[in-house]
């Protein structure tokens, strides 16, 4: 599909832990497609007869030994994605609060690590890492989409003032 550039289905999960972190992987250096470029907690690609959510569910624990319930993979959106060799319908998944322990395919994530939404915007920001652009984009959706992810994300507690 890359090297014919054809149009071809993916999934793209976000893995939120209890306390509204997000798992970032930076890709293996053997990927074809952005080498070591940080990336969401996960991509993948749907395979034939498969569902996208199926997809998700399997991607999840054949890439980061995640396993989870259909029931907790939501779909937030689908979207367009073309960069290069890449010609993706994208799927757009999220996890949240995940408890258990990641063990990254060797083959294809280098590290991985959880970080703050302020974080990942900062790194954005800076520009000094590399990112792959289907995680921007997604990113951007997210953040575009506040309202229907506040429920993905857990909320900060207010602090109770009291007026005298």
């Amino acid at each position: 599909a890359h090297k014919k550039q054809l149009l071809h289905r993916g999934v793209c999960v976000f893995l939120f832990d209890t306390l509204g972190k997000l798992f970032v992987q930076q890709r293996s250096a053997q990927k074809h497609l952005f080498p070591l470029h940080w990336d969401c907690s996960l991509s993948g690609h749907v395979l034939l007869a498969e569902a996208p959510h199926d997809a998700a569910v399997r991607e999840l624990h054949e890439e980061l030994g995640v396993c989870v319930s259909r029931s907790q993979v939501k779909q937030l959106a689908t979207f367009g994605f073309h960069e290069g060799e890449e010609r993706m319908i994208v799927t757009f998944f999220v996890v949240r609060d995940f408890k258990g322990k990641i063990v990254p395919d060797a083959e294809e994530v280098a590290r991985g690590e959880f970080w703050t939404l302020a974080k990942v915007k900062s790194e954005l920001a800076k520009g000094k890492r590399l990112i792959h652009p289907c995680f921007r984009k997604a990113l951007s959706l997210f953040l575009e989409l506040d309202g229907r992810t506040r429920e993905y994300v857990p909320l900060m507690k207010r602090s109770k003032t009291t007026k005298k």
